[in-house]
């Protein structure tokens, strides 16, 4: 048991140090999915903006009149 921050600083970083490593190659085909999840993503995120955008105009216009 660590009874001191100093002491679960050098436990976290000793066990930290023996995660294995992964190697890029492994994700290389799940970059062009990931490509096309992000550029989804953006396209929704942008109609929200959108949208908002028009509900915030909408309001103003009507409390302007």
């Amino acid at each position: 048991m660590v009874n001191s921050i100093p002491e679960a600083v050098a436990v976290l970083l000793y066990k930290n140090m023996h995660l294995p490593i992964q190697d890029e190659s492994e994700f290389a085909n799940d970059l062009s999915k990931n490509d096309e999840s992000t550029r989804a993503m953006v396209r929704q995120v942008m109609g929200m903006v959108q949208q908002t955008q028009n509900l915030l105009v909408q309001q103003q216009q009507t409390g302007i009149q």
